[in-house]
C-alpha cells in the first residue's frame, strides 16, 4: 500500500497488525508512526504500551516474544522495530535473526499488538520470503522522496493546515532553495 492510503486507513481507525515501512523519506515515515501511535494507544497508556527495539542489536525473535506477550496494565501495545535490514539485500546487522519465527508470526499475529518494522533503504529484496509474505499481506509501505507534483500538493496541504495561503511561485522557489527533503522544508 502507498503511504497516502496508509495514513487514510489509520485516520479511519483501520489498523494492520504488522507494517514494514521503508524508504528514504524519513519525515513522512516518522509522521506515520506518530499518527499510528496516537490513534492506536491512549495517551495515558503510552509509557507502558510502546516499545522500541533496534534490530542491529536485538534479534527479531526477542521482539516477537514481546509482541506475543499480553499487554501489561494496558489494553493494547505498539512495538517499533527499527533497522530491519534483513528485508534488504544489504543486511549489516551482526545479530542472528529468526526469520522463520517472523514468518510464523505474520501468519498468526496478536490482535492486541501492532508491530512496525522500519528500514531506511531505497528498496527491499523482493526475493526474500519475509518480503514476499509482507507484500501478500499488504503490509509494506514505501516512503520515497516525493516527486515535484506530490511535493507541490504536500506543501499546499501543509500551508492550508496552518491557515496560510502560498502561491505556486513561492512553492517553486522554496523547493529550488530547500530541495525535496521534507525535514528541511
Amino acid at each position: 500500500m502507498d503511504w497516502k492510503t496508509a495514513f487514510k486507513r489509520v485516520q479511519q481507525g483501520s489498523y494492520s497488525p504488522v507494517y514494514l515501512c521503508y524508504g528514504t523519506e524519513k519525515y513522512l515515515l516518522r509522521q506515520f508512526i506518530q499518527q499510528l501511535t496516537e490513534k492506536w494507544i491512549e495517551p495515558e497508556h503510552l509509557e507502558w504500551a510502546r516499545t522500541v527495539y533496534d534490530l542491529h542489536e536485538i534479534p527479531i525473535g526477542h521482539v516477537l516474544e514481546d509482541a506475543q506477550t499480553p499487554p501489561f496494565l494496558v489494553p493494547k501495545k505498539l512495538i517499533l522495530a527499527q533497522n530491519a535490514t534483513f528485508c534488504t539485500g544489504k543486511d549489516a546487522s551482526k545479530v542472528e535473526h529468526q526469520i522463520d519465527a517472523l514468518l510464523d508470526y505474520l501468519n498468526h499475529p496478536v490482535d492486541s499488538t501492532v508491530l512496525i518494522m522500519t528500514v531506511h533503504a531505497e528498496k527491499l529484496d523482493a526475493r526474500k520470503k519475509v518480503v514476499k509474505q509482507l507484500k501478500k499481506l499488504d503490509a509494506i509501505i514505501p516512503f520515497q522522496t516525493l516527486r515535484a507534483g506530490e511535493l507541490h500538493v504536500w506543501l499546499n496541504n501543509l500551508a492550508s493546515k496552518a491557515n496560510v495561503a502560498i502561491e505556486d511561485q513561492a512553492i517553486q522557489k522554496l523547493t529550488v532553495l530547500a530541495g525535496t527533503n521534507l525535514e528541511t522544508l
